[in-house]
């Protein structure tokens, strides 16, 4: 595909946490990858750049589903993030997080000559899923994002970095 997207499949994939200050911080979710893994494989999470984690959190609970909003900051670092997950959706299901300051001026003053996004930058993301129609009907949902040609396809806009 030529476009940004999010593809749910059969297909197995694998995720592994670093041993790292934001994987160490993630452990809630290692007795779900260690799941998948006993069973072969699968997506756990990805993210979903928000401009407010916090408005998103509130909008994901006005709509009925359950959020924990986190903030991970270290202490003398001029960058932090907040995240709003899920705690009701699938395993694989997306997060979203909010830089400060924005990515863009991480990109441009702290990571300047540091990140080359290049010619390589992520096109799309193949999750497992025993049901991939529903589930991109749901995500679909989730993100406010209409259906694509496809019904196991959820097109993610062109002009999102």
């Amino acid at each position: 595909m030529d476009t940004r997207y999010i593809e749910l499949s059969s297909i197995v994939n694998r995720l592994v946490f670093l041993d790292s200050p934001y994987g160490r911080a993630m452990r809630r979710w290692q007795p779900r990858a260690d799941a998948l893994v006993a069973r072969g494989g699968g997506a756990l999470a990805f993210c979903v750049h928000v401009t407010d984690a916090g408005a998103t959190a509130e909008r994901l609970r006005a709509r009925g589903h359950g959020v924990e909003l986190l903030t991970f900051a270290r202490e003398g670092s001029p960058v932090s993030f907040r995240e709003a997950l899920l705690t009701d959706g699938p395993p694989w299901a997306p997060f979203f997080v909010t830089y400060e300051p924005d990515r863009q001026t991480i990109l441009a003053k702290y990571s300047a000559g540091r990140v080359n996004r290049g010619p390589h930058d992520l096109a799309g993301i193949l999750i497992e899923t025993p049901d991939p129609r529903a589930s991109a009907d749901w995500l679909g949902e989730l993100l406010g994002i209409p259906p694509g040609a496809s019904p196991t396809v959820v097109p993610l806009p062109p002009d999102r970095p």
